[in-house]
């Protein structure tokens, strides 16, 4: 499914791209979710990450159907959380279009104290990631850092459900600076 939503988002940006790259796009994505847990001390994930830090234009187009698709799940939150590993400008302006979708009305998760609604929380989960995963492409990439810090202001404004996530990301990013964005919040 991650596969075929990712190659349809692909195709339909309308970028053309030889058989055999697709391929490989495919495969490290694909190595990169399946290893995500081990991180940097598993060798394919750094390899598959360094794959798509130099293709990061079409990864984040081939992560973006996951991104965007209906329901929530694991799945979604690690392609979130990976386009901050190897995103560029692009992946800013997709993150901030999952960040801006509504979320699901939250559903009584049944009887018992400790029930969860899995489907609204695991939403939640990736939007907040989707916070995180800008600031992250800022401190990865120097030159798309006022972008990043603009749209997680941005985020801050705008999106209640978010804005202490951003707040945070922004003081972290920021450090004694993040003082004058005091005429931006009061």
């Amino acid at each position: 499914v991650c596969v075929v939503l990712g190659a349809i988002a692909f195709r339909s940006a309308g970028i053309a791209e030889a058989p055999e790259e697709k391929g490989l796009l495919t495969q490290h994505l694909d190595t990169a979710m399946s290893q995500i847990d081990r991180g940097p001390r598993s060798r394919a994930y750094r390899e598959s990450l360094v794959f798509l830090r130099a293709h990061a234009a079409e990864a984040t187009s081939e992560a973006s159907g996951l991104l965007l698709a209906e329901g929530g799940g694991f799945a979604k939150w690690q392609a979130t959380y990976l386009v901050g590993e190897f995103g560029d400008e692009s992946a800013i302006a997709l993150l901030r279009l999952l960040i801006d979708e509504p979320l699901p009305e939250s559903q009584l998760a049944g009887e018992g104290r400790h029930a969860i609604d899995l489907a609204y929380t695991e939403e939640l989960a990736s939007r907040v990631q989707a916070v995180m995963s800008t600031a992250r492409i800022a401190s990865l990439r120097p030159n798309l850092r006022e972008q990043a810090v603009a749209e997680l202001v941005a985020t801050a404004r705008e999106v209640p459900l978010v804005k202490s996530t951003a707040l945070f990301e922004l003081r972290r990013l920021l450090g004694p600076d993040f003082r004058t964005l005091r005429s931006y919040f009061g």
